[in-house]
């Protein structure tokens, strides 16, 4: 009886689980409408749950409402701390909507808690390319495809994002500007796609 109290009634708890089950399925189908009865009717039951409402910020995601979706995630990620899933999102969202300061930090926490975590890897990767910063992208790069070698995004970003950079700069600077290694030129160094 007192671990019941604690841990709160097995009917609830899996309830929850199924409940987030039938929301999952409905957001990976993309049938909103489903979707948002789901989470209308479960928010009522379901009030501090960190899966709720980063589900709420899928939602928003796909619906194209990037502002409400970042309030859900950020809830989730309250709640929650620990919820890669929630800051990815999260961070994404803000990358999208061009706060890159702020999706800096984020993408730098999730890689604090998982420096494995390869889509921080590729996006931050991204950033950096963007800034003007291609050592710090290369070395991003590498291990993002060291850790998954078929991640089509991060084989772009490096073989094409990556390398105009590099032109780009020592066009502007002198062709040895951009070296890799021990006196390895860029020239030749990446693929060209």
């Amino acid at each position: 009886k007192i671990f019941a109290k604690i841990f709160g009634e097995p009917k609830i708890v899996n309830g929850e689980t199924e409940a987030m089950k039938q929301i999952a399925m409905f957001l990976s189908q993309q049938k909103l409408t489903s979707a948002y009865e789901l989470l209308k009717k479960y928010s009522a039951i379901y009030i501090d749950s960190a899966d709720l409402h980063y589900y709420w910020g899928l939602f928003y995601s796909l619906s194209n409402l990037p502002k409400k979706a970042k309030v859900f995630y950020l809830n989730a990620i309250e709640i929650d701390s620990g919820f890669t899933e929630a800051k990815y999102n999260y961070a994404f969202t803000l990358h999208s909507e061009n706060e890159i300061a702020k999706a800096k930090v984020e993408y730098l926490e999730i890689l604090e808690q998982n420096a494995a975590e390869t889509r921080s890897l590729n996006n931050l990767a991204s950033i950096y390319i963007d800034e003007n910063l291609p050592e710090k992208a290369k070395l991003l790069l590498h291990k993002c495809l060291k850790i998954n070698p078929e991640m089509e995004m991060a084989k772009k970003n490096e073989r094409e994002r990556l390398s105009r950079t590099l032109d780009t700069i020592n066009k502007r600077f002198g062709a040895s500007t951009i070296t890799y290694g021990i006196n390895k030129a860029h020239n030749g160094f990446f693929e060209r796609g």
